[in-house]
């Protein structure tokens, strides 16, 4: 193990972040340079959370100041270079083949994305772009590491994105045997081979112009691979179909449900017709009208005030805690409000109808509604 000399710590929102000495800077990986997931690993035992920006590490627990003994997650490291190789490998060949636009680069845990901007963006274009890079890794691409000077960077030809102002010193430099020439400051595989595999797992528009495509690469697509076949096959044992028969299946099942969903509210509809004369019968009656409660679980509540007679009866329904209020005996728009006065409710409607959601129970409307 490597040890480090650790000057301070201090207690941040979330863990305790250290300040090192000068001899111990820049050992960890940021977290966000890039685009890139930063280092993991411990220090004294305890693990790393997070790198800052500045490259200080932030621990799940304080440590006293010192001289410790640290690790790095290299098969973390590894992930993430094939993880980062593999943006550079598809923004390569999109801006190569398709003269499409790295807009943005964001890398997590489970997944990685790039945004493509450009004429014409599609799906089938993403399509294409994973098959010529899978064809890429198959064929074992040398993936080249290198610095130059600043004044030589542009003897090497049209760089896929400007090299920032910013850049001081030497420019390190990532080439893609015939694929793509960028300058990057992160992890990558020294041969496409290691990627093993790339799967883009969907697509999405951002910003209206924007094609965010998602992606894996390495052991992560493998793994995803592994388990949408496992719930695949539970999903075909389930329907007691094949692969190729899951979404004609499924839809299947959808029209079935709609179906009887239709049936069912009018099977609702026309119980609560039945069941609006035995409510009419058992009525509170009150200074001001004649109080129907009922509370709802089968979505025949939905349809009782169609068949109550409003101008002699009030109807409160309940369910799942919410109350929806009908008459025309009363306001039920000035009933809400009053209620405001002393719930913590929230809710509304007209002078016939309304709503209400909050800390109030089905008595305590009752109560209320007899002084109204």
């Amino acid at each position: 193990m490597s040890s480090i000399n650790i000057i301070s710590s201090s207690k941040i929102k979330v863990g305790y972040k250290l300040c090192l000495n000068s001899d111990s800077f820049q050992v960890f990986y940021p977290d966000g340079k890039g685009g890139q997931l930063g280092d993991r690993g411990f220090i004294a035992g305890v693990p790393i959370i997070s790198v800052s920006a500045d490259g200080s590490p932030i621990l799940a627990s304080d440590i006293a100041p010192g001289i410790h003994e640290y690790s790095i997650d290299m098969k973390r490291r590894e992930d993430v270079a094939c993880q980062h190789t593999a943006e550079h490998l598809i923004a390569g060949i999109a801006h190569r083949e398709f003269a499409l636009r790295n807009a943005g680069f964001r890398m997590s845990e489970e997944y990685s994305t790039i945004d493509l901007d450009g004429e014409g963006v599609s799906d089938e274009k993403v399509d294409a772009i994973e098959k010529i890079a899978n064809r890429k890794i198959k064929e074992g691409l040398l993936v080249k590491d290198f610095s130059l000077p600043p004044e030589k960077v542009n003897e090497l030809g049209e760089l896929r994105k400007e090299v920032s102002e910013k850049v001081s010193g030497d420019v390190r430099i990532i080439e893609i045997e015939d694929t793509d020439l960028c300058a990057c400051g992160g992890f990558h595989v020294d041969n496409l081979s290691k990627l093993q595999l790339l799967k883009v797992t969907h697509t999405e528009r951002v910003k209206g112009k924007y094609l965010r495509v998602y992606f894996k690469a390495g052991q992560r697509a493998i793994d995803d691979y592994s388990l949408k076949n496992r719930i695949t096959r539970g999903v075909c044992q389930a329907l007691s179909c094949q692969n190729d028969e899951i979404e004609d299946r499924v839809n299947s099942l959808f029209e079935n449900l709609n179906s009887m969903k239709t049936d069912l509210r009018a099977l609702a509809m026309d119980f609560s017709e039945l069941l609006a004369v035995k409510l009419e019968n058992q009525a509170i009656e009150m200074d001001k009208t004649l109080l129907i409660t009922y509370t709802d679980k089968r979505g025949e509540g939905e349809f009782l005030h169609k068949f109550i007679d409003m101008d002699k009866y009030t109807l409160l329904v309940e369910k799942n805690g919410i109350f929806s209020i009908f008459s025309n005996k009363i306001s039920c728009k000035e009933f809400i409000n009053r209620l405001r006065n002393s719930y913590e409710i929230k809710g509304g409607g007209s002078d016939s109808n309304g709503n209400i959601k909050g800390s109030i129970s089905m008595n305590e409307i009752i109560e209320n509604l007899k002084d109204f």
